[in-house]
């Protein structure tokens, strides 16, 4: 009687243990970004790239799993694939998201920004458009081109506007091969004095601000 009762108890452990697995197969296997992320930091890329595509047939907008993918393929050697990637993360407002905890609402506008200030001055301003290299004006085509009468005075809308139209023009202005520059622990003492916990979100700006 005690061995028959034992062997109902292993079988009911037995029964828990494997629904405990199954249902940790269910979420691992309904939660590709949360796959890929695990992958990633076990530098099993082959895992990531397969979850991340998942994902992204079924949520194409979702700038992290872009952002991911862009990074696994540039570690697999594919450049071109990962600039596409980084590129839809980007134009998706990943970078913003990554900053803003950190440095700020400001500076996560910026950056939000820094696409849609290109497109600006090369709506705006023949001079800029005149002065971009061949890359540039062939990656135009991929962020939208020239912006709409609309676009525009959305785009002035934003808060730090100006200061976004700074950054893009200093950008363009560094694009020198061989330039001879500080390095980039020149900033850490900037970046320091920026950084601090931020927890609020980015406001969208009242049209006529």
């Amino acid at each position: 009687m005690k061995k028959k009762h034992l062997l109902v108890v292993l079988a009911i452990v037995l029964v828990a243990a494997v629904a405990a697995a199954a249902g940790w197969y269910w979420h691992r296997s309904h939660d590709p970004l949360g796959l890929a992320r695990a992958a990633m930091a076990r530098g099993d890329l082959r895992t990531a790239q397969i979850a991340l595509r998942s994902l992204l047939r079924a949520q194409p907008q979702s700038a992290e799993a872009h952002y991911r993918l862009g990074a696994v393929q540039l570690q697999l050697g594919d450049p071109v694939a990962a600039e596409k990637e980084l590129k839809l993360a980007e134009a998706g407002g990943w970078n913003r998201q990554a900053v803003r905890p950190l440095l700020g609402n400001r500076i996560a506008e910026l950056i939000g920004l820094h696409i849609d200030a290109k497109r600006y001055l090369v709506t705006t301003d023949a001079a800029y458009r005149s002065s971009l290299s061949q890359t540039s004006i062939d990656t135009l085509a991929l962020q939208g081109g020239e912006m709409a009468a609309d676009e525009v005075a959305r785009f002035e809308g934003w808060t730090h506007w100006r200061a976004a139209l700074d950054l893009r023009r200093a950008d363009e202005a560094a694009k020198t091969p061989g330039r001879d520059v500080p390095g980039l622990e020149t900033w850490l003492p900037a970046l320091r004095a920026a950084a601090r916990p931020n927890t609020h979100t980015l406001q969208e700006p009242s049209h006529g601000a």
